[in-house]
């Protein structure tokens, strides 16, 4: 009988109303705090993924890297830290929400990053160096791979700039360099045949 007259006591009418505003009163906030706490392992999850697929991408660019000149490397690598900092700092901000183990992808993620920098880096100056050499030895620009504004009127020229170049700096140049200086030689023997 007491567990009747206390559902009776909440279904009176008139009450209702008044019992419902009560009873959100008591658990929006609870609510809204369960919420916004899956909002934040949301963000925080986002945050995570955004970095791991920025480094995942620079990882795959730096591999399959293509020649650049000086002034695009310098504003892609400007590029690609700024971005970096950026998700880095927006995964940074959600810490405390990570597991160990996740932290510790962010750390590993990190080191992953500057690897890949410094690979395309090395890439770069790689690629630069090869440029000014080949433009020392023949006097050519990057623009010209193949060659062909090397003509018969210059062609006599070209060869002697090159055996002075090679004569001057032979000490200089490293076992790639000198393959590359090989393969010139070749190319230059070819466009005298041609023209």
């Amino acid at each position: 009988m007491t567990g009747l007259r206390y559902f009776n006591l909440f279904h009176q009418p008139g009450l209702s109303m008044l019992r419902y505003s009560f009873f959100l009163l008591l658990t929006l906030p609870l609510y809204f705090s369960c919420s916004s706490g899956s909002s934040t392992d949301k963000e925080a999850e986002q945050a995570y993924q955004d970095l791991r697929n920025f480094v995942a991408d620079v990882e795959q660019d730096t591999a399959m890297a293509t020649d650049v000149t000086e002034a695009a490397w310098e504003e892609e690598a400007d590029q690609l830290l700024e971005e970096y900092s950026k998700h880095e700092s927006k995964a940074d901000e959600y810490r405390e929400h990570y597991s160990v183990e996740k932290r510790e992808e962010i750390k590993a993620l990190e080191e992953r990053f500057e690897l890949a920098y410094e690979k395309r880096q090395k890439l770069y100056d790689d690629v630069s160096r090869r440029y000014r050499l080949r433009q020392d030895m023949l006097g050519v620009e990057v623009a010209a791979d193949d060659l062909s504004t090397i003509q018969a009127d210059n062609i006599t020229a070209t060869y002697q700039k090159f055996i002075n170049t090679l004569h001057s700096n032979k000490e200089l140049y490293t076992a790639r360099d000198w393959e590359h200086i090989e393969g010139w030689w070749s190319a230059l023997n070819d466009r005298r045949q041609e023209v």
